[in-house]
């Protein structure tokens, strides 16, 4: 076996454990869903103060109406302290203290003067600020039922956790195919990231919108770094250095996802660079931690090398591609090409079962929809690469993701044209050669490539 092959295989076995770890995870969340939530009989707490942080740039004053009237409904409301943190100009900041003046709940509303930083900076401006015993963020397109954020800080109370996080379920305002696959994989990865990782000889990480934490554990690490990009990553990064305790909750809160390709690739490479980022500024912290074991440090590595999968596999077909055209051309071994087809397909079925939760949609758009994310899953690689990249170098800029009309617009993803040519062109080279495996193998990951160039320009 020549040096190009070795690569080649080593890279395509790389992704597979990652597969079967998720298909794990899945069926381990299925009997722990019911004991995730607080038990009925109430324990030690019953009124806390808590501070609910809403950073808002650029967004709609309705829906940041919205969200405070949705927490202003709970029968929890007189122990809510809600924050929010404008760093839009001063017109807008008028006009917002204006609509949320009217509220019976305990709001306040901040203007940031000197906008620096990205979204940690605004939520750690806002922390700084409050004075609640447990603190959550919530993006201002969240929705949930806002009695389970105290029914979530009994859990937490119940379990001695540090944080706890609210379960992802994810919506599209205008259903899309490309959002309705979206919305499945967000909630499958929730489910097995999260759920099914619920135990404590696992690494669980705070989500961004929806994890609740414990003020004065917040404090010991310092709140959030105002110079990162994924602000969820890095302080959870920090809190599990320390040996605190992150659960995870059955409690749901509906997150607002991507309805594009062009939203879709912004979102994934902003999150790509944020674990590339937090391995580069917490690898050693948390090697090096007195305060966990071996196996949760690796389950804490293992979390953030959680998009190498997608890039490597990109990589291993750029490596086949090439081979083709030179003197030392590979056969792809026709035992790799069903071991990874069939991991794939393992993953589409558990996907399926998410999508056909979330939405009542016929057979035939659920294997449209399927067929739609798993394509754009792989064209997006170039960008997800590129993300990471930029996170180990830490080059890179908050880019907030489009939602709602907003965010549709054409789009030509010129990376992934650029690649779709290379593996079509070199499937074709394959096929005169004789290398029929190679060439069906680049020939099926090629359409998929094409098909999201195809989306990206005919979705405005």
């Amino acid at each position: 076996m020549g040096t190009l092959e070795t690569s080649f295989t080593l890279m395509v076995l790389y992704t597979v454990p990652f597969i079967a770890y998720q298909t794990i995870m899945y069926w381990r969340s299925l009997s722990l869903e019911g004991l995730l939530r607080a038990s009925l009989i109430e324990r030690s707490i019953t009124d806390p103060l808590v501070t609910i942080l809403i950073p808002t740039k650029g967004e709609r004053i309705e829906t940041v109406v919205e969200l405070v009237r949705l927490l202003e409904s709970s029968r929890y409301a007189n122990s809510f302290e809600i924050v929010v943190v404008s760093d839009d100009d001063e017109d807008y900041f008028n006009e917002l203290k204006r609509e949320l003046s009217g509220f019976s709940t305990n709001v306040k509303v901040y203007r940031r003067e000197v906008r620096r930083g990205f979204k940690a900076c605004a939520l750690q401006y806002g922390f700084e600020r409050s004075n609640g015993d447990y603190v959550v963020a919530l993006d201002v397109d969240a929705r949930l039922n806002p009695d389970e954020i105290v029914e979530a800080i009994r859990f937490m109370e119940e379990r001695k956790c540090d944080a706890v996080t609210l379960r992802w379920v994810g919506y599209v305002p205008h259903p899309t195919m490309t959002g309705e696959g979206i919305a499945a994989t967000t909630s499958l990865v929730s489910r097995t990231l999260f759920i099914g990782r619920a135990g404590k000889d696992f690494a669980q990480f705070p989500v961004g919108s929806g994890t609740v934490f414990r003020a004065s554990s917040l404090r010991k690490v310092g709140g959030w770094d105002c110079s990162v990009i994924q602000d969820d990553l890095d302080v959870g990064a920090r809190m599990i250095s320390e040996g605190m305790r992150i659960c995870a909750t059955n409690y749901n809160i509906m997150v607002e996802v991507p309805s594009n390709l062009r939203a879709f690739v912004i979102q994934q490479s902003r999150w790509s660079y944020g674990t590339a980022e937090t391995l580069r500024r917490n690898l050693r912290r948390i090697l090096s931690s007195k305060r966990i074991n071996s196996l949760k440090k690796l389950d804490a590595v293992w979390y953030l090398l959680q998009y190498t999968p997608i890039w490597v596999l990109m990589l291993a077909m750029i490596v086949l591609a090439v081979s083709t055209w030179t003197p030392v051309a590979f056969d792809a071994p026709l035992w790799l090409f069903f071991t990874w087809l069939g991991s794939l397909s393992i993953y589409g079925y558990l996907l399926s079962k998410e999508l056909r939760g979330l939405f009542e949609i016929s057979p035939t758009r659920t294997v449209r929809v399927l067929g739609r994310i798993s394509a754009l899953s792989a064209g997006i690689s170039p960008y997800i690469f590129y993300g990471f990249l930029r996170g180990l170098a830490g080059k890179g800029t908050y880019k907030v993701t489009p939602k709602g009309s907003g965010g549709r617009q054409s789009y030509l993803p010129v990376s992934t044209l650029i690649l779709a040519g290379l593996f079509l062109a070199s499937s074709v080279k394959a096929l005169i050669t004789g290398d029929y495996t190679s060439s069906l193998w680049l020939f099926y990951y090629g359409l998929a490539y094409v098909y999201t160039v195809y989306v990206g320009v005919t979705e405005g």
